[in-house]
C-alpha cells in the first residue's frame, strides 16, 4: 500500500497528502446477465460487498489508525440522473460521466490546489 510506504520514508511529523479520485456513484442499470444473477442473492451481496470495501477502505484505515499527519482528500460524488454499471457501453453515457468527473474536480479544484499549496 503507498501509504504505508510514504509513512516509511517521511518523518513523524511530515504530512502526507493524498488525492483519491473516485469513479463516482451511480443508479444501477442492471442487463439481462445482472437479473439473472441476482436471483442468486449471494452473487449481488458479494459483489457490492466488495466494491464497497474497496472504495471505503482507505478512508477507514486512515480513521481507524488515527493517522494524524495524512491529509487524505476524496472526490467520489453520487449522480442520481445517470444509470449505468461497470459494464458500461453506450459512448453516450460513457460522455456524460467523463464531464460529470470533470465538473467534480473542477468543483474542488480551488480546495486541491490550496491543499497541495498549489496557489
Amino acid at each position: 500500500m503507498a501509504l504505508a510506504d510514504a509513512k516509511k520514508i517521511t518523518n513523524k511529523n511530515q504530512q502526507i497528502k493524498v488525492l483519491s479520485v473516485g469513479t463516482g456513484s451511480f443508479l444501477e442499470k442492471k442487463n439481462i446477465i445482472e437479473k439473472f444473477l441476482n436471483i442468486f442473492f449471494i452473487t449481488k451481496l458479494f459483489t457490492n460487498t466488495v466494491l464497497e470495501v474497496n472504495s471505503n477502505s482507505v478512508n477507514d484505515l486512515i480513521n481507524h489508525l488515527n493517522m494524524e499527519n495524512i491529509h487524505y482528500f476524496r472526490i467520489n460524488d453520487t449522480f442520481n440522473d445517470i444509470k449505468t454499471n461497470l459494464l458500461e457501453k453506450d459512448v453516450d453515457v460513457l460522455y456524460k460521466i467523463k464531464d460529470k468527473g470533470k465538473k467534480s474536480f473542477i468543483i474542488r479544484e480551488n480546495e486541491i490546489k490550496k491543499i497541495f499549496n498549489i496557489i
